[in-house]
């Protein structure tokens, strides 16, 4: 039997049932918990740290101008979102 997702061929017993897929270990986990890009646990986890510890990282000049972007326009879609960077940084 192969896997739904990659392709790979699944040992005997070794497939596993995944929400109507036939899915092989490797790809079990991303199936369950993809990545995701600015959880926000993982965003107020870094505000706290950083507010906490002195030394803790700070963001650098693109993120800064991430978040910048994001608190003025609360909601953004990429088209958008890139043109107000391009604007930001002089550049198209």
């Amino acid at each position: 039997m192969n896997c739904d997702r990659c392709g790979d061929k699944i040992p005997n017993n070794e497939e596993i049932d995944c929400f109507g897929q036939v899915l092989c270990g490797e790809c079990l986990i991303p199936a369950h918990s993809p990545v995701g890009a600015c959880g926000p646990w993982s965003v107020r986890g870094y505000q706290k740290l950083s507010q906490m510890y002195e030394g803790y990282p700070t963001l650098s000049t693109t993120q800064e101008n991430i978040l910048r972007i994001l608190r003025r326009n609360r909601r953004t879609n990429a088209y958008r979102f890139y043109q107000d960077a391009s604007d930001e940084n002089g550049s198209t």
